[in-house]
């Protein structure tokens, strides 16, 4: 089995990544879902995500809290 990736090793994968892609939205997009998913299973913590979503500032917050809180309820 894999090892699990501590707050240091994520945040120089994303790094190097966005380095290679500093352009590129797509990574960030990736690597915000990536971490995300890695919160909310309890693989890293609130504090090791709060620290690496800097790393990800383009990302939309609004869109972030949707995949922790739900969608938003919508009138027919």
């Amino acid at each position: 089995m894999a090892q699990v990736p501590d707050e240091g090793e994520l945040a120089r994968r994303i790094k190097k990544h966005i380095d290679h892609r500093p352009d590129s939205r797509d990574v960030k997009l990736l690597w915000a879902g990536y971490i995300a998913g890695l919160m909310e299973f309890g693989v890293i913590t609130i504090q090791e995500y709060d620290a690496l979503t800097p790393m990800l500032q383009d990302v939309s917050g609004e869109e972030l809290r949707e995949v922790f809180l739900g969608f938003p309820e919508f009138d027919e």
